[in-house]
Formats: C-alpha cells, structure tokens, sequence
C-alpha cells in the first residue's frame, strides 16, 4: 500500500529536519557518526537518546498544544533514527569531520532519499574527493565515478584492496537493486 502523508505529517517533518539542522545539534550528531565503527555500540543509543532529549527540550518550548508537541517529538525520534541508519548505512564512506547533514534530501514521509542525497554530496566542492568517489560508487553513478576516481587515484585510492571492496559493493548495489550483473 502507497502512504501519503498528510500536510500535518509533512509539517511535522520539516519541523524536525529544520530542529536537526540547527547549529547546537550538529555536535551530538557528528559525535554519533564517529560511532559508526560498531553500530550495535551501547554509547551509539546512548547518544541517539541524547539528541532526542535536545531536540524535546526545543520542542517543549514551543507554544502549541500539549497533543501537537507529542506528535512532534515522535515524528523527531523517527527522524533522529532515520539519520542514525543513513550513518551507519554509509559509515564506511563517511569523512568524520564533514558536515553530510546539509546535503540530506528528505521524502515527504519522512525517510532520507538516498540516490538524491548522494548526487548532493557528490556536486558539492568542499566534499572530499574520496568520499565522493565511494557514494558514486555505492550509487553506482558511473559518470561520477570516473570523474572522482581520475582525481582521487593520484593521491587517496592507496591501495588495490580499497579499489576490490568499492567494486564489491557496487556490484551489491546493482544486485540489490534488481539489476543482472552477469
């Protein structure tokens, strides 16, 4: 069955994306992505938890009626737990100290579009070239692959077994796609 989102539910949503854009969040959520390593680490929920409680705490300000402030908070958890996947799905293309965040494209019913925030990172100038060139890769967006991997391999694709495993996961992606490899 298709969702369609309601105007309140979409409202909601930019609420929430708008509250974890803000500057005094992006801290929590960059120290969440440094624990992408082990995404089943106990200070990993912890933190996710923690930005939550930020994220009420805003909310609880705000004047509006007791009933809107709950379905606020819960579209923000879902929010805060999308982000939280998207980092631990890309956590091996992530550069820890770029700010990702600002290039999320977000559905209207709430889930992080992945294909379009990868083509956001990718035109953005001040992205590394080598993380550029792994979510070409992930995303098996071939142009771009061969337009970051002529400027990466002079100086950051340092080793053949690097270049094997973003072959092996471009060929995963093509898979999980639908798409015939062989």
């Amino acid at each position: 069955m298709f969702f369609v989102p309601s105007l309140q539910h979409m409202t909601y949503m930019k609420i929430a994306v708008t509250l974890c854009n803000q500057t005094d969040m992006k801290a929590p959520f960059n120290e969440l992505k440094t624990f992408h390593i082990d995404p089943y680490a106990t200070e990993q929920f912890g933190i996710a938890f923690s930005i939550v409680d930020r994220a009420t705490q805003k909310v609880n300000v705000l004047q509006i009626p007791e009933k809107l402030k709950q379905d606020l908070i819960s579209v923000l958890e879902s929010t805060v737990l999308r982000i939280d996947d998207w980092f631990i799905e890309h956590s091996y293309i992530l550069e820890p100290d770029f700010d990702d965040m600002s290039s999320f494209h977000w559905r209207s019913e709430g889930s992080i579009d992945r294909v379009k925030t990868a083509q956001a990172l990718l035109r953005r100038e001040d992205a590394p070239a080598r993380m550029r060139f792994k979510f070409a890769s992930r995303y098996c967006l071939e142009v771009d692959v061969r337009r970051f991997g002529r400027r990466c391999s002079r100086f950051t694709l340092s080793s053949i077994a690097e270049l094997y495993f973003l072959i092996i996961t471009m060929l995963a992606s093509l898979l999980k796609f639908g798409i015939k490899v062989l």
